[in-house]
């Protein structure tokens, strides 16, 4: 196995070599110059200060953006409903409780004016009539 590698390494060299070679002598100034220009070009300060800040932007945007979920899902802000129990829907579709499904709108008020019926000899105001 090691003589394959050998031998593709040894390809690969030979291909490279004759690409160089085959490259003009004035490309291969002016590349040589580039890449030596490269080298002594040192890093401008402002680019490391620049650098500092990307990630500290990038904290700061996540803040504003949990902080403005966290205002929209404050207690109050949006209502949602209770959810609804097993022992409420099996109520609602036995037979005998039809009445219920008659005066919904009766005990979804309820549902909404906690306390109403507690205060002591409080009489229970009349369910909405439907016609």
């Amino acid at each position: 196995m090691s003589s394959g590698n050998d031998e593709f390494e040894r390809r690969v060299k030979d291909d490279l070599r004759k690409a160089v070679a085959d490259t003009s002598p004035l490309l291969r100034a002016r590349i040589s110059a580039m890449a030596a220009a490269a080298v002594r070009e040192q890093p401008q300060p402002a680019s490391r200060l620049r650098a500092a800040f990307v990630p500290l932007g990038g904290v700061a945007a996540l803040a504003l953006v949990v902080v403005v979920v966290q205002m929209i899902k404050a207690p109050g802000a949006i209502e949602t409903p209770p959810p609804i129990s097993a022992d409420d829907v099996a109520l609602l579709l036995n037979v005998d409780n039809l009445d219920l499904l008659e005066q919904m709108e009766f005990y979804l008020w309820l549902d909404r004016e906690p306390g109403v019926l507690d205060a002591a000899g409080a009489k229970a105001p009349e369910p909405p009539r439907r016609s």
